[in-house]
């Protein structure tokens, strides 16, 4: 097998998401191919739904943002 092939058919892939009402997009990080697109649909998709930022599970991970950062990088 190349390892380019694909691993899932595009039609398996949309039938899945579609069954359990998620996104899908494909992607290739290897060649820089609508990677961007998925990152946008997926905040777009956060904020239509402010129930995923409401949850109670994922309030610790807010906590994570009161650590001091380990690098002089800023992404402001």
């Amino acid at each position: 097998m190349q390892a380019d092939a694909r691993q899932v058919p595009w039609d398996v892939g949309d039938s899945f998401a579609r069954q359990h009402g998620c996104l899908f997009v494909e992607t290739s990080a290897k060649h820089n191919v609508a990677v961007a697109l998925a990152f946008e649909e997926l905040v777009l998709k956060i904020l239509d739904t402010p129930g995923l930022l409401a949850r109670e599970s994922d309030a610790e991970m807010m906590h994570l943002g009161d650590k001091a950062p380990t690098s002089s990088a800023c992404a402001c």
